[in-house]
């Protein structure tokens, strides 16, 4: 038995009963066919057909093809991601076979997984992939919820770095005030933070600093400057 389900693995395409039989010309057909009953018993077998042909395929082997199936998908998907119902859909693997694939993928690192903060859901994007920021929720999400510590800590760095306390609140002049660059370069270079932020990324903080009645934005030179606003300053 043990030969015959090796050459059945070897056989990429699949075996005939003639080609088997070609191979082992010393077996009788009956012998032959309780066999290949047998592997067929013990799921390490599968039929197809294909026109009028029979072929025995390794189970083995089948499971390779769908592994590669799916992360052809998968990576067709790009920062999107699939989620488990697309990957069935797509493929009809039956489901306890792809949760199985998809944790053998997941552990030789070859895909991973995250919770979509738009529906909840699981979705899979290839290992080395970012995912996109729709999907994923971007730099202020951890494990599918806002990152407030790191928000809040940002914010109050950005606001210190704009904001001189130790000088009296005056209306500085605009060549004085803090620029949108240079806030960025000063993030960026300091180390404080472990991600890469985009203009875009700090530009979300400024705002929320600004709807708080921390910063003014003032628009200077196509970009824009910033000047803190005091506490005392707003109370007036």
């Amino acid at each position: 038995m043990h030969e015959i389900l090796e050459f059945i693995k070897a056989a990429e395409n699949g075996a005939t009963e003639d080609s088997i039989c070609a191979r082992f010309p010393a077996m009788k057909k009956t012998e032959l066919a309780g066999i290949l009953n047998d592997l067929l018993h013990h799921n390490q077998i599968e039929i197809f057909k294909d026109g009028s042909l029979i072929y025995y395929k390794s189970v083995h082997n089948r499971t390779a093809d769908y592994e590669s199936l799916i992360l052809n998908l998968i990576s067709q998907s790009g920062a999107n991601g699939l989620w488990l119902r697309d990957i069935k859909s797509k493929t009809n693997i039956p489901h306890n076979l792809v949760l199985k694939i998809l944790k053998m993928l997941e552990d030789t690192r070859k895909i991973k997984s995250i919770k979509s903060v738009k529906n909840n859901r699981k979705t899979f994007v290839l290992y080395d992939v970012k995912p996109a920021e729709d999907v994923s929720g971007g730099v202020w999400f951890s494990n599918n919820d806002v990152d407030s510590i790191f928000v809040d800590k940002l914010m109050e760095v950005i606001y210190r770095f704009v904001s001189k306390p130790e000088e009296p609140f005056i209306l500085n002049k605009i060549d004085n005030l803090v620029r949108s660059r240079t806030l960025r370069e000063f993030i960026v270079n300091s180390g404080i933070s472990q991600v890469d932020l985009s203009a875009e990324d700090i530009g979300i903080l400024i705002d929320c600093l600004c709807y708080d009645g921390k910063l003014e934005k003032i628009e200077f030179e196509g970009s824009f400057v910033l000047r803190a606003l005091r506490d005392d300053y707003m109370k007036l």
